[in-house]
């Protein structure tokens, strides 16, 4: 059942990196979405019915039937904004869960502290539980006296200053109002620092001291800090946009260290998956909970990195501010270029999710005909490889090639000076097909069915990469400039896609029936481009933010 559970989260997980409006376009293209790609065969069909009957966004919701009972309650249709439902001690919960299912984890924790061989509560050190419970209460109590949520709080400091001796601070983040995982130190310091907040930050004190001021004439003191890095903010509502700083559960100055931090941690806790989680007398079903469990922690890795591949920095700043700064702030093209490798080599390679035989046939599911077992009824005993990496590379993709993560970074080339160095989108839908189409650069020869020159995975991985580009190909409304140009994008890759294709050679019936029916799927669908008429787009019955149904 915790397998189970850890499933479930993984969709979402993948939807941190979906603005509304990314989201009212997945209401259209439901192939794309990762809540539907990501959810049992059984579950597809009602979940493409709910998505197209929610608004484009949860925080958009205004029907609820107790203030506080879902996550954006108190936002939304309000003079006075208040807390709706705080998710961050579920998401702890969800970190010391982790803990608890590797015990490495603590082991890496432990390193120099003296409580290490403490009291034990349920299998977790007291050491380990207090400093995470009053990271919880200090941030339930800021919502108490009216501090919001501040998610650019956890870019205050380097993985690698918070995790050092010389480290001299007070908080290993801006705010207790952030939502923070844990800081573990997987080669990012010479020792482990403080894994949890042990105090309030520096915007909390400030935050607290403008909020609680009752002499009016020393408030623009207070407010003339407002550009300190220290003092960094951005709440729920900043949420929503495309600035990638203000993410829930990313950590760092620059949030791409903590991704690779955490890759590195998932991979290190695959290596010993087997030997360290599962112990003599346990269900080999919690190697497949373990399993699971690190996929979300990759998949959120990745979700992080795209985030960085397009939008922009933003900033409260108001015109007279100390500092001088823009409100708008670009992403260097170095920066935008590494999260774009992330999610390439952590998603589209088979080796980035370590399975092999010995793990696939250990990773099983124990089934419990109770009311709290009855999701896994309809599991499958063996894990449905296929069907789970397909759908991660596929919601991969779509992080990557939708039009309004790509729309972005086609406005970035035009805010730019045509002499400077930016991410353009034709780069980026080159480098996908660079990385998906491998293969084709240097074909071997001599192969046979069971060891192809195109693995089952990467076959996979490269119809949906075709299924995606002809779909953006074949669209009739594409809606907005920057989505026609990456329609004609769309088909010069399909075009030197299949120019590759029939360039290359191999012998086992496999890869010669892939690139056989990829090269006529190409061919169909650029034949299709010139014969589309005027026939309406076909509609769907959604509902906008306001409930009202619409077509």
């Amino acid at each position: 059942m915790v397998g189970l559970a850890w499933h479930k989260l993984l969709p979402e997980v993948a939807m941190q990196s979906y603005s509304p409006e990314a989201r009212e376009w997945l209401k259209t293209h439901p192939n794309w979405d990762p809540r539907v790609r990501l959810a049992s065969p059984f579950e597809r069909s009602d979940v493409i019915k709910r998505i197209a009957s929610e608004p484009a966004h949860p925080s958009l919701q205004t029907q609820t039937e107790l203030l506080g009972d879902d996550e954006f309650d108190g936002l939304s249709q309000r003079v006075s904004q208040v807390n709706g439902k705080c998710m961050y001690p579920a998401f702890q919960a969800a970190e010391l869960s982790m803990a608890r299912l590797h015990p490495e984890v603590l082991s890496m924790l432990a390193e120099g502290n003296e409580e290490a061989d403490g009291d034990m509560l349920d299998g977790v050190p007291d050491w380990f539980i207090g400093p995470m419970l009053r990271d919880v209460i200090m941030h339930e109590t800021g919502h108490t006296i009216g501090l919001r949520h501040n998610f650019k709080a956890s870019t205050l400091h380097d993985m690698a200053d918070m995790n050092n001796d010389d480290f001299e601070h007070e908080a290993i983040c801006g705010s207790v109002m952030e939502y923070s995982p844990i800081n573990i130190n997987v080669g990012d310091g010479p020792t482990q620092g403080d894994f949890t907040m042990m105090t309030i930050g520096p915007y909390d004190y400030w935050a607290i001291e403008y909020g609680y001021t009752t002499d009016e004439e020393s408030l623009p003191s207070i407010l003339s800090r407002v550009n300190e890095p220290l003092l960094a903010y951005a709440t729920d509502e900043d949420a929503m946009d495309a600035d990638p700083s203000t993410r829930r559960f990313d950590w760092a100055k620059n949030p791409l260290d903590y991704a690779d931090s955490q890759i590195r941690l998932v991979k290190q806790l695959r290596v010993t998956l087997l030997d360290r989680l599962v112990k003599d007398g346990d269900s080999w079903g919690k190697a497949r909970s373990g399993y699971e469990m690190l996929l979300n922690k990759q998949f959120s890795s990745v979700g992080i990195a795209a985030d960085w591949l397009s939008g922009t920095l933003n900033n409260k700043s108001r015109k007279g501010d100390p500092g001088d700064r823009n409100p708008i702030e670009e992403i260097s093209p170095e920066t935008q270029r590494r999260a774009l490798r992330i999610v390439l080599e952590n998603t589209m390679r088979d080796e980035a999710w370590q399975l092999d035989s010995d793990l696939l046939h250990k990773m099983t599911v124990e089934k419990w005909w109770d009311a709290g077992g009855m999701g896994s009824m309809r599991t499958e005993p063996a894990f449905p490889i296929h069907d789970r990496i397909g759908g991660l590379q596929a919601s991969a993709l779509s992080m990557l090639l939708n039009p309004v993560t790509l729309g972005r970074v086609y406005d970035g080339e035009f805010r730019n000076e045509s002499n400077i160095d930016v991410l353009t989108m034709a780069e980026v839908v080159q480098s996908v097909t660079d990385e998906v189409w491998s293969e084709l650069e240097n074909m071997p020869r001599k192969t046979t069915n069971r060891n192809p020159a195109i693995s089952s995975l990467r076959r996979n991985l490269q119809n949906e990469h075709l299924s995606k580009l002809i779909e953006l190909s074949l669209e009739q409304d594409s809606g907005s400039p920057a989505a026609r140009t990456l329609q004609s994008l769309v088909r010069l890759q399909l075009n030197e896609i299949k120019d590759a294709i029939d360039s290359a050679n191999a012998s086992d019936t496999y890869t010669r029936a892939h690139l056989a029916d990829a090269s006529t799927r190409i061919r169909k669908a650029l034949d299709a481009q010139f014969a589309v008429g005027s026939a309406p787009a076909p509609s769907f019955n959604i509902r906008n933010r306001f409930g009202e149904d619409t077509q």
